[in-house]
């Protein structure tokens, strides 16, 4: 599904840039999708709250949408179970 490769790709590139989010060139620099399929996208998920807009920079940020799918995700789970990996590698990097 295209549209749902476009969408993932924008919302893993918004999700990590800084805080202070992305202008739709950046966007489309890191996404390579042209700016009009980027405008669309982002103008519906504004409207579904999955992403935000800074009214002085114009530049989009992840929404409330966004952490309540992660707080979700989260309170069906065990938070050390899903560090256990990533802890362990990193006792194994730096003993």
């Amino acid at each position: 599904m295209e549209w749902l490769d476009r969408f993932v790709t924008g919302m893993d590139t918004i999700s990590e840039a800084s805080l202070d989010g992305l202008g739709t060139s950046d966007l489309a620099k890191r996404t390579m999708l042209s700016k009009g399929t980027l405008h669309r996208m982002l103008q519906e998920m504004l409207v579904h709250g999955l992403v935000v807009q800074n009214a002085q920079t114009h530049k989009y940020s992840l929404g409330v949408k966004s952490m309540v799918w992660g707080s979700q995700f989260l309170a069906g789970q065990d938070p050390v179970g899903l560090l256990r990996e990533h802890c362990d590698l990193l006792a194994q990097r730096t003993n």
